[in-house]
Formats: C-alpha cells, structure tokens, sequence
C-alpha cells in the first residue's frame, strides 16, 4: 500500500465476539462485535436471543420508519428478508399497525415491526397476542420502538420467543454508511437525501407533496431495481400497498408491485389509480411505465437522467400519466 501513503486512515474499533446462534444460515457460524459509539443493543426485553437476520431486519426496520412521521402521526414498518413490505403512517399507532401489515399480510409472517413511538398494549391490538387460540396470533419474530410501557411488556409476554427491542429511529442515524467488500472497507454518506424537486412533466396535477415524500421515502428502502405504490387512505394516514424490489430489471419490480398492490386493494381488477408510483431510478424504457398505466396509475415519480427521459414524458402524457422529475436516485444494493 506505498502508494497510497498520505492518504486519510481509518481504525474501528469493536469489542468482544458474542456468539450468535448461526449466520444467515444454521450451517454458518456469526458473530456481534459491538462498535464503539453504535446503537445500544441491550434495551432487549424478553424472547429468544436476536439472530444475525434479526439484526440486519432490525436497521432496514428503523431506517423505514426514520423521518415519516410528523408529530401527531406514528409510522410503522414490517421488514422481512431486509426489504420493507409493509409501511404505513396513521395517527393511531393501531390504525398505523394494521395499515402496514395489510400491505403485504402473507409477507408479514415472520417479521420485524418498527414503531417511530412508544409502544403501549392497545398499539399492538392488531396482532392478537393474547388469542386463546394461538393460530390466531400474528407471528412476529421482533418489535422494535422507542420504549414499551408496563402493558406492552405483559401483551407480548404471550409469546415467550418474541423480542422487544427499545431503539428510537430518530437517534439511530450513523454518520458514515460502512461495509466490508472482498476483505476492503467501503464508506459512504448515509443516503438521507429525499428529491431536488418535484417537477412535473406530463399532464396537469396537484400533487399531494406529504404523499410524495412517503412514497419516496419507502422506495429509498427498498433493494433496487425498486418501484413502490402507495396511497392515501384519508386526511391523517398513508399506506405502501405494493412493491417490488431487488430484481435485475425495473418493468418485474413494477410487474410485482402491481400484484401486489391489487391484492391489497381488492382483486387482479383493482384499479390504482389513487396510487402515487415511485421508482428509485429514472427507466431506461418506457415498458416500466406502461405496466404502471395499464394497471391504472396516474402518477409516476421517477429521478429523471435516462436518455430516453423525453419518450417517457411523451408516453405519460399520452397514457394520462403524470410524469414527475425528482432529480435524485436512491440506489440500494
């Protein structure tokens, strides 16, 4: 490394390697080692040990539901395998709750769930903790919020493998986005960014700016290729009713999202047309949007830069989509 003499260092430290019970899988072996100054990890309350994927879970979790939120409002968000499948804002954190797990019901079996406030029993009322018939109970692997009051703790004292864990999104932000790569250690600035603008290019539309800023923020989530849906539900809430994610190509996100999303709303013929459509990278081609306008969408927000932006813009406004330049990607691999 002579070459690179003079050049900014870095040295992290860790403490301990606590053994966890196995990897991604049981044939892997894994460790935690606690960094210095990262987010406190012993607000664990009840339930089995946290597991390596729980962990992963437990960060895509609160980085869903950081900064959704105003302040009547509480955000929650269902994570499974990294991605959120579920996310919703609501000024009753119940009506949040059962908002998000609606999003993707089949999905949320086996999830983590981030709330952006304190969690009390009747918040959880949703997931039917205490069913006397426990096939009723909504299987959850971890909660996570800012705090569990006295009658939280009792509810999931039901399920003796559930964990709680007491993290406030808010405060967990790392300065630096790190990760190891082929033995090298990548940095990078956390991706807080939302959109340069909102610019719209087809059509003539008012733009629900709240709604925007949701959809936005859940597609910056989601592993890319992304495409999310969401809606309003009405003055106080909105909900992620589909997405598709982590696929080579963004017309099978969009594909995805679409099925999904017509589930949630009622049946393969649902319209969605009160769906706001957001992707975290502008299309190479027009085929992602028509997905998007043949299942009825009308509003397309897309960061804008591919060469084909103007045959895109001229397709929206043919089909009666609004085409809506952001100015910023959220990439996320």
């Amino acid at each position: 490394l002579a070459d690179l003499a003079g050049m900014p260092t870095r040295t992290l430290t860790f403490g301990p390697a606590e053994p966890l019970r196995y990897g991604e899988n049981p044939h892997q072996s894994a460790h935690l080692c606690r960094g210095r100054g990262a987010s406190p990890l012993d607000r664990v309350l009840g339930g089995k040990a946290l597991s390596y994927n729980n962990l992963l879970d437990i960060e895509a979790a609160l980085g869903a539901v950081r900064g959704q939120a105003p302040k009547d409002a509480v955000a929650v968000a269902v994570v499974k395998h990294g991605n959120p499948c579920g996310v919703a804002v609501a000024r009753a954190a119940d009506v949040a709750l059962e908002l998000a797990w609606g999003g993707d019901p089949v999905s949320a079996f086996g999830s983590v769930i981030a709330f952006s406030r304190a969690v009390h029993a009747d918040t959880l009322a949703p997931l039917g903790l205490d069913a006397t018939d426990k096939a009723a109970r909504r299987f959850v692997e971890v909660l996570v919020a800012p705090a569990f009051d006295a009658s939280a703790r009792a509810l999931a004292a039901h399920n003796k493998n559930l964990r709680l864990v007491e993290l406030d999104a808010g405060e967990v932000n790392p300065p630096v986005d790190r990760r190891l790569v082929l033995g090298h250690l990548l940095e990078q600035a956390p991706d807080e960014a939302l959109y340069d603008r909102l610019e719209v290019m087809s059509g003539q539309v008012t733009l629900d700016e709240p709604l925007c800023a949701f959809g936005v923020r859940v597609a910056r989530q989601l592993k890319s290729n992304a495409i999310a849906l969401v809606r309003r539900v009405d003055a106080g809430a909105m909900q992620l009713v589909g997405m598709g994610a982590g696929q080579p190509n963004r017309v099978n996100s969009a594909r995805l999202a679409v099925e999904r999303a017509r589930d949630t709303l009622g049946g393969a013929l649902a319209d969605l047309g009160a769906c706001y459509a957001v992707s975290d990278a502008f299309l190479p081609f027009r085929d992602t949007l028509d997905v998007l306008a043949d299942a009825g969408v009308r509003v397309l927000l897309q960061p804008g830069g591919s060469l084909r932006d103007a045959e895109v813009i001229a397709v929206g406004a043919a089909r009666g989509v609004a085409v809506v330049m952001t100015g910023t990607r959220h990439f996320r691999h």
